[in-house]
């Protein structure tokens, strides 16, 4: 029997079952689906070009939008990881699952929902010239799983010196 969707806030959800539904005596219960994902991220790399083994600093960062509430005390602390990919001659190189010129360079662990975590990038990750994608992942991804972060968007090139 399909149960109407309830109203934003509501905190309690009254269903009223036309009579003859219900026959028998007993408990009933039912089942709801919830699909629960990650709060919105972004993700950058500055600046979006350099030489190869740059003097400057490349600097990833990665925002979360906030989250209105704090964890239940003993919960499992959501963990996600940041990982720097080289792409090759292409950004097109990382977008694909099956990607053959897709390399992973450096990873961190992210710890919680962090409105703002800033990781300066050692300049030897940038010894080939080409592209450089940042990539989102959970810590146990299945391999249909889609990264959440775009990575087109998020491309850093790199030119020989």
């Amino acid at each position: 029997m399909p149960v109407p969707t309830p109203r934003r806030n509501a905190t309690q959800v009254k269903i009223r079952f036309p009579c003859g539904v219900v026959a028998k005596g007993g408990r009933y219960g039912s089942i709801v689906e919830l699909d629960v994902r990650w709060p919105a991220a972004s993700v950058s790399l500055l600046p979006s070009q350099v030489q190869t083994y740059p003097e400057e600093v490349v600097t990833a960062s990665l925002a979360f939008r906030t989250t209105f509430c704090q964890p239940a005390i003993g919960s499992v602390e959501p963990e996600t990881w940041l990982d720097l990919l080289y792409c090759g001659h292409s950004p097109v190189g990382c977008t694909r699952p099956n990607a053959t010129h897709k390399q992973l360079l450096y990873s961190e662990q992210i710890r919680g929902y962090p409105q703002l975590r800033n990781i300066n990038l050692r300049c030897d990750l940038f010894g080939l010239a080409g592209h450089y994608a940042l990539a989102l992942r959970p810590s146990m991804q299945d391999p249909g799983e889609p990264i959440a972060a775009t990575l087109d968007q998020h491309s850093l090139k790199v030119h020989y010196t």
